[in-house]
């Protein structure tokens, strides 16, 4: 078992590392509300002094993030695939990814690639497939929730 969730992650030698991880350490450097959006901009630094600058905006329309850092880089998406009884649908495409669950559909969106971590995470809402979109110096993914 880790702690996962939807996070910066950094590639390095010896494999992925996450934000969240006891050795990261999150700065939020902006944050700002308006009526119909809000923005924040974090910076995530991991253990061996490597950052990475994450930007937030959230609206109607979903979720935009936008990462820079130096190297592969990505963000960690949890894919829900276990609820204790059902088992929601999960399509993965080279920049998409797309939850359905019980009329509703979240869909990822990526200027990077996505790739599948071979791991499943749990906590107490059910359990989930671990997937990274990654890049290389920058990253850009939305996240759109809506009934289908």
């Amino acid at each position: 078992s880790f702690a996962f969730s939807m996070c910066s992650a950094i590639r390095e030698k010896d494999g992925w590392h996450l934000g969240t991880e006891e050795s990261a350490t999150y700065k939020v450097l902006r944050s700002e509300t308006a009526k119909d959006r809000a923005f924040a901009t974090l910076l995530c630094k991991f253990s061996d002094d490597h950052v990475v600058k994450e930007h937030y905006t959230v609206n109607e329309g979903g979720v935009s993030i936008t990462l820079e850092g130096d190297g592969e880089i990505g963000y960690t998406i949890p894919a829900f695939c276990f609820d204790g009884e059902v088992s929601p649908q999960i399509t993965v495409g080279e920049h998409s990814l797309t939850v359905s669950y019980e009329g509703w559909m979240c869909r990822y969106t990526t200027n990077g690639t996505i790739l599948d971590l071979n791991v499943t995470a749990a906590n107490r809402n059910g359990h989930y497939r671990a997937f990274v979109a990654k890049s290389e110096n920058s990253l850009d993914l939305r996240v759109d929730i809506r009934k289908e």
